[in-house]
């Protein structure tokens, strides 16, 4: 029983493989805390749960260029492998606002091949098209760093509490 229950995953597993599943991405977004005057990382993992599928994949930057660097941004994921794509934020001096942050997204593109293939052919693919592309929209947070936060949250509490004057020290009559 278990055998035929085993062999049943392995072959809805395959038929998903072909058709639906793309991988894994952990996380499903490209998180950076912001650092200012640092240039900043992040590290987003793809998998490939197949069998015997190979997952191609590119991460397509080339509206943030000016302002990222993907590395790898093309590659081949062997099956049960994962691979790590290093996000690099260049240094900034102040954070941008939410509304300019909001904009910022990569396109991950991924098609399944059934035999290991060069990086420089997964280039060419995803140039010319490929019938059975899925793509994947990821998104940019960026966050400020704790202490940054905590940091305004006093200066303006001390701001606020030194316009109720709490801080002037009552004048004693001698």
């Amino acid at each position: 029983m278990n055998v035929l229950f085993g062999e049943y995953h392995r072959r809805q597993q395959q038929s998903l493989t072909t058709y639906h599943y793309f991988g894994e991405i952990q996380p499903e977004e490209v998180r950076f805390i912001f650092k200012p005057k640092r240039q900043i990382s992040c590290t987003v993992k793809l998998f490939n749960g197949s069998d015997t599928g190979y997952l191609a994949f590119k991460v397509n930057d080339d509206a943030n260029a000016n302002l990222y660097h993907v590395e790898p941004n093309v590659g081949v994921i062997k099956p049960w492998s994962t691979c790590q794509v290093q996000f690099t934020r260049k240094a900034q001096d102040v954070m941008p606002p939410p509304n300019e942050i909001a904009n910022e997204t990569f396109l991950l593109q991924r098609a399944w091949y059934s035999e290991d293939i060069s990086v420089k052919a997964v280039s060419n693919m995803f140039l010319r098209g490929h019938e059975n592309v899925n793509v994947r929209k990821l998104k940019v947070v960026l966050e400020e760093e704790l202490k940054v936060k905590v940091s305004r949250f006093i200066k303006s509490m001390m701001s606020k509490i030194a316009k109720l004057n709490c801080f002037k020290t009552p004048k004693v009559k001698e």
